[in-house]
């Protein structure tokens, strides 16, 4: 089988010496199939270590590559870090889900800033959709997050199935 014959040619590359051009033969050769792959690029914003933890994991669970931060700020941060040799940021994000009640700066603010160094940015990069969380279900929440720069709003708890229509947005996604 597939794993059978990379565990074989990696036998025999430790045997004799080493070529870096069969190393990467073989570690191809065992990469996941395309539907297991990440497919998106996901920042969690929520104060909560327990409910990063399980966000976190169900998403993981679903192929996505998770990143999270404590707060408005900590994500601002994340965001503004950039990658000096591709003058991109060096966390660009499909997806930010973005929790509206938290410490140091709250999920309105973070999302209103976001929006502002994305209408600053001139190398064209297209907005990242940010969905907010909470467990306030009343309907001025949600007008609220439309009004600061928000693409939608899902309540807690979190499940896969309330994400499905902001997901399925994203045609390299198999869901």
């Amino acid at each position: 089988s597939h794993v059978l014959s990379a565990t074989e040619s990696m036998a025999s590359m430790m045997s004799g010496p080493i070529h870096l051009d069969s190393f990467v033969d073989v570690l191809e050769s065992v990469s996941e199939p395309p539907a297991q792959r990440p497919c998106l690029r996901i920042l969690l914003v929520d104060d909560s270590n327990l409910i990063r933890k399980a966000i976190s994991r169900m998403l993981s669970n679903e192929g996505h590559l998770v990143k999270v931060a404590q707060h408005g700020a900590e994500c601002l941060k994340i965001m503004a870090s950039s990658n000096l040799d591709t003058d991109a940021p060096a966390y660009r994000f499909d997806l930010i889900l973005m929790d509206l009640q938290m410490p140091v700066m709250d999920g309105l603010e973070a999302t209103k800033r976001i929006r502002t160094l994305e209408i600053g940015d001139c190398r064209g990069f297209p907005p990242i959709m940010i969905i907010g969380i909470s467990a306030n279900t009343i309907g001025e929440v949600q007008e609220e997050c439309l009004a600061a720069g928000m693409d939608g709003f899902v309540e807690k708890p979190l499940k896969m199935g309330k994400l499905q229509k902001y997901l399925s947005k994203f045609s390299n996604c198999p869901l």
